[in-house]
């Protein structure tokens, strides 16, 4: 019997004939050609993390390039941070956003599902009519097996995943608060791989965090089908020791669950009881890649090529995200990110007859373990003979408020780099409102190896959040001399470290160069102008290195503060008074002299005042 199976993105019950229903519809077409090509047409399938991205940088790449869009829902829905919805931290709405920030990139939105794609034909149906392409990229997210837990399909509407922010994201955190204070809560992990591997553990911290504040007599109970964390286990070991009411058991995959004695069995045999339940099920690629045979072996994930992530299978087609398999990533959303625009540029470059630039992934995934502090895990990479080898995974030293201010900061500059606009303001306005003027950016030395950079430094290095800064028109000089100070450790970051030598191995120079060459944008972070005015005072004594208008002076490698972030500025402020930054330097002892009886107020003014300049 063919698995029943619950899409990420809408619920598609697939049958024996629910499949052949699929083969059908490549035969059944009445329309014919919907929109006959004009052009050269790239269509992406899936307005996720990674199709999404995908679709945006192609038109970036290569404006020439018509990109439709197939995406069946009408707003885009953040998983990360949907853990924060269970305890209550956050609101679905503040995950929620529309596709019309890509429209300003001149992609072409259809609000449909693609219900099969024909690779030897080159074209996609949607409807009872098809579209066709000249190169297809497939984001299919991941579809949920369940008929490999018994009873579990026929009761999807009380047993929750949640793995697909929505509806039962919502549903979920309503059933948590429902439940009577001394209930248990079974949280269920399935085997290895599945999509966003910590997000299970951050789980459990935000339902334990919730249940220890509002009902303490509560407990969590964990069934994990893997025989110990599978990601920053002690991180999340350590975090755990605030939760004593986490029951935590490894090797215990459950394999049935029976919704009227709310009762679930493992595959030891071990029968647990539950008041509340969120049972995540084993994982495979979306039905559309299983239709289209974009699978592998084992009929679950996609193998793809590590340089232009075309399928092994079907050269035209290309696969990102969660769907792949056979590199050493995480199904992350940031992978997905990175995944879609080095896939875009590898497909403008491909149309245009020239070789895909050789460029690596990169990840960086932050979990909250409470309601105010976050981890934090980064990993670079690099292609070595056609393939992705990890370079370095580097993890936070100890969750802390700092992280989850880069939490807040990563997530804002990466929907803004996925969708173009984050509550109605561009990423980058020149180049988003205009795309065709601007050029082909893969023409721009630097850029395809700069572009993984955008997620969270923005589009052509303009960062849109406070956490962190603009690297758009930094002097070359003091580019390389950060990344190489964050290479050797001599500036401390457990995100940057890692990336600073994936920099090195691409070339620095190139790199440099790039952004050095992009016109730069001041924040549009608001500021206060009281506190922007009252670090204006303070300010002047900066005034000797940094300039009267915090210009700099790159002969000095002084860097221009002026319109960088608060916030960035702020933690920068707080590093050089604590030492934390540049400990030992000489040049820099007259500045942390004169920040080291600064109060964390005036701080906060000073760091308005230079954000506030234009």
């Amino acid at each position: 019997m063919t698995s029943p199976l619950l899409s990420r993105r809408h619920f598609l019950k697939v049958s024996g004939t629910g499949l052949g229903a699929l083969a059908v519809a490549a035969c059944a077409s009445t329309k014919g050609e919907i929109d006959p090509k004009a052009s050269r047409r790239v269509i992406v399938v899936g307005g996720g993390w990674g199709g999404a991205t995908a679709a945006k940088y192609v038109r970036l790449a290569d404006p020439s390039i018509e990109v439709v869009l197939l995406e069946p829902n009408g707003r885009f829905v953040s998983c990360p941070f949907s853990n924060l919805v269970l305890s209550g931290q956050r609101a679905i709405g503040s995950l929620t956003f529309g596709y019309g920030g890509l429209r300003e990139y001149g992609v072409k939105l259809r609000q449909e599902t693609a219900a099969a794609i024909e690779p030897d034909a080159r074209r996609v149906r949607v409807g009872d009519g098809y579209l066709g392409y000249d190169r297809l990229i497939v984001a299919p997210g991941v579809d949920f097996l369940l008929d490999q837990v018994e009873g579990l399909a026929g009761a999807q509407d009380t047993v929750l995943h949640a793995w697909k922010a929505g509806p039962q994201t919502v549903e979920l955190g309503r059933q948590l608060r429902a439940m009577p204070d001394g209930g248990v809560f079974v949280l269920t992990i399935p085997p290895v791989a599945y999509r966003c591997p910590p997000g299970p553990y951050e789980r459990i911290c935000q339902v334990a965090w919730y249940l220890k504040a509002q009902k303490p007599k509560s407990k969590l109970i964990v069934l994990d089908a893997n025989p110990n964390i599978v990601s920053k286990a002690a991180l999340f070991r350590e975090a755990w020791k605030a939760y004593p009411n986490i029951d935590y058991r490894g090797s215990n995959k459950v394999v049935k669950v029976d919704p009227a004695t709310r009762e679930v069995t493992t595959e030891l045999g071990e029968r647990v009881k539950y008041d509340a339940i969120n049972l995540i099920p084993p994982q495979r690629a979306g039905a559309i890649a299983v239709q289209a045979d974009l699978v592998a072996a084992d009929k679950r994930w996609c193998e793809v090529d590590h340089v232009t992530y075309e399928s092994v299978k079907h050269r035209t087609v290309h696969v990102v995200g969660d769907a792949t398999t056979g590199l050493p990533v995480p199904k992350s959303g940031t992978m997905a990110n990175a995944m879609g625009k080095i896939c875009a540029n590898a497909v403008a470059s491909l149309m245009n007859g020239r070789p895909a630039p050789e460029v690596p992934p990169v990840n960086t995934c932050y979990s909250w373990v409470s309601d105010r502090e976050a981890i934090a895990v980064v990993n670079a990479y690099k292609i070595d003979g056609g393939k992705v080898v990890q370079v370095e995974q580097k993890l936070s030293p100890a969750q802390s408020t700092l992280y989850a201010r880069h939490a807040e900061g990563w997530a804002k500059s990466i929907w803004a780099d996925i969708l173009g606009a984050v509550a109605g303001v561009l990423l980058v306005v020149g180049v988003a409102a205009t795309p065709a003027a601007a050029g082909p950016l893969l023409d721009k030395p630097g850029y395809a190896k700069a572009v993984t950079c955008s997620a969270c430094h923005g589009t052509a290095g303009n960062s849109r959040s406070d956490a962190v800064p603009i690297v758009a028109g930094v002097d070359p000089a003091y580019f390389k001399k950060a990344i190489e100070d964050y290479a050797s450790g001599k500036r401390l970051s457990a995100e940057m470290e890692p990336f600073a030598k994936q920099v090195k191995i691409l070339g620095v120079d190139e790199i440099a160069a790039y952004f050095a060459a992009q016109p730069r944008e001041p924040t549009p972070v608001h500021v206060d102008r009281g506190a922007a005015e009252r670090g204006r005072a303070v300010a002047a004594q900066c005034a000797n290195c940094h300039g009267a208008e915090g210009q700099g002076d790159p002969a000095k490698l002084v860097p221009r503060i002026a319109g960088q972030p608060a916030g960035y500025i702020r933690n920068q402020l707080m590093l050089f008074k604590a030492e934390k930054r540049s400990p030992g330097d000489e040049p820099l002892t007259k500045m942390k002299a004169i920040l080291k009886p600064m109060l964390e107020g005036t701080l906060d003014d000073v760091a308005a005042y230079y954000a506030s300049l234009r």
